[in-house]
Formats: C-alpha cells, structure tokens, sequence
C-alpha cells in the first residue's frame, strides 16, 4: 500500500545544497541554470551582431531626439523534461542511524548524484555536437618530445576565434582529471613558473598558464563496459576540452554558450529548483523519495564555444 506523496521541503533543501556544492562535475558550468517560471517557453539565441555592429553616434544637436539603438533578437522554444528519480529508504537501513533523519539525506544525495550525472552526460552531448566549433591539435598535448606540443598557444588561438567572431572573451575551460595531470606536467607549462615550491604546479597556475578565469576539472567517472562485462571505468569527457563563454546571470539577453533552462514553478523558488516528494510504500516497508527535475539544456551561442578533441595520444 501506497500513501499520498507530499512535498518535503526539508530534503528538497538538502538536494538544492548538494547541486550547488557538487565538485567534480562541470555541467553546471558550461550551461548554468535559467531558473524560468514556464516549463516550455521561448528563448533568445545569441546573435553575434549585437556586440559586432555597434551604432556610430552622432553630435545631438539641441531640441532633436536622441539616436536609439535596439538589440537584435532570435529566439527559438525550450522544453522542459522531468529528469527525476526516486529512492527508497527501508525500515532496515534507518534503523542503523543514530538520528533517523540521516539516512533520508543519505538518500537524497545518493539521488542527487544519479540526476547530476545525468545533467552532466545531456551537457557533454550538447557540446559534442557538430554545430560547436571544434578541432584536434596538430601535436598531441601529451607529446612531451615535440616541441610543437603547444596546448597554451593552441588555446590562446582558440581564444582569439572565439573573440574576433563575437568580440567577446572566454571565462572557463573544462577538462578531465587525465588531461588536467598531463598539462600540469607539461614542460612548456612548467616552465611559465620555474620557481614553483616542490616542484609540483597548482590548479591556479595551469589556470594562470591558460589566462582564463575559471579551470574546471570534469571529475565525472563511469562504467563504459558492456552489460555483464567486467568495469571498465572512464572519464565522461574523456580528452576532449572545452573553452567557452559562460554566464550564469539570470537575464536572457545576456550572451553565454549554453545554459540549463529549469522549471521552477513546482519548488516555489528554490535555489535550484528540484522537488523532493515523499511517501510511504508499505509493501516494502520503506519511504520513498522522489525528485522532480524538469531541465533542457540548450546551446544558446555556439560561437562562444570552442571544443578541443582528442587531445591526448
């Protein structure tokens, strides 16, 4: 038997921290949250010319109007879809917590992390896709022997694409764990910095060597073997690496590579936006906890984005 499902704001809190604080994932990033009030609706899509054809002023003589000046906008429509999930907490498994309410927020990140994941893989498919410029350095960046192994300059030329074809600069740059290791390791990287203590280089000097204001690195691990076959774990994003312009502002206009469209309506204004229902599932003497999650993720600008493949030998 089966209770009603009712709204549990408490663990809804919960889950909303979670996303907000989750390390290792760099969807979020590359496509931030439009936390919007109708589940499909219209959106603008950047259109380069407004930060390109910039009105020439001229003198206002006295008593004429002012010159104007419009944006020029496209738009195309978003839908979003529930990506949610439940989990199920038995009698058995809260009886071993000390303060009961443990065990529902176990559960809850638990959760959490299965529609993160898969916020994370919607995200990757949207920038893998052919319509994102990309390219597959000339000399792998993991080609310590060469000296034409330049993954600074391959970037710096990337950076220099993005700006002349929208005038605007990138912020963030995502890699896997793999190809973060193998360019802190770089000799023409290392070599920026000559005076590092202990020889090991920081987050924030590979991000420095890059001249970037963000450097995430995409930590997301999973199974690529097939159904029965021994694990086989990978990164998610692999060797490729992602250079963007990426802006979580809440305003439409605001011109950014990709972003997350999430219906807010059912969590009343949450900082994310997921739903946590609860109810009681007697037939296997367990509450269940169920998350509504109702997102599209969308390329917004593929001109402010530049995809790096295969980086790596």
């Amino acid at each position: 038997m089966k209770s009603a499902v009712t709204h549990n704001p408490a663990l809804s809190a919960t889950l909303n921290k979670y996303f907000v604080d989750a390390a290792g994932f760099v969807g979020l990033t590359l496509a931030p949250l439009f936390r919007g009030g109708l589940q499909s609706a219209f959106y603008y899509v950047f259109d380069r010319e407004n930060f390109l054809n910039i009105p020439r002023l001229q003198a206002r003589a006295p008593g004429t109007p002012y010159q104007r000046s419009s944006m020029r906008l496209s738009d195309a429509t978003y839908g979003c879809k529930n990506y949610g999930s439940e989990i199920p907490v038995a009698d058995e498994e809260r009886l071993k917590y000390a303060v009961a309410f443990d065990a529902d927020q176990s559960a809850i990140r638990r959760n959490g992390l299965i529609i993160l994941f898969n916020h994370e893989l919607r995200v990757k498919a949207i920038f893998d896709a052919a319509g994102v410029p990309h390219a597959t350095p000339a000399v792998k960046w993991d080609n310590f022997a060469s000296a034409d192994s330049d993954p600074v300059g391959d970037v710096k030329a990337a950076k220099a694409v993005i700006h002349i074809n929208c005038g605007l600069m990138p912020n963030v740059l995502t890699m896997s764990q793999t190809v973060y290791d193998k360019l802190a390791a770089h000799p023409k990287i290392r070599a920026l910095f000559p005076f590092t203590q202990d020889g090991q280089l920081t987050t924030d000097q590979v991000r420095r060597a890059f001249e970037v204001d963000q450097l995430k690195i995409a930590g997301a691990v999973e199974n690529i073997a097939a159904e029965g076959q021994a694990l086989n774990p990978a990164y998610v994003w692999t060797d490729s690496v992602v250079l963007a312009v990426c802006n979580a502002s809440q305003d439409l206009q605001m011109p950014t590579a990709a972003r997350t469209f999430l219906w807010n309506q059912l969590s009343g204004g949450g900082e994310v936006g997921s739903l946590v229902e609860t109810y009681r599932d007697t037939t296997v003497d367990a509450d269940i906890h169920r998350i509504k999650h109702f997102t599209d993720e969308r390329i917004i600008g593929a001109e402010l984005a530049y995809r790096f493949d295969d980086v790596l030998a």
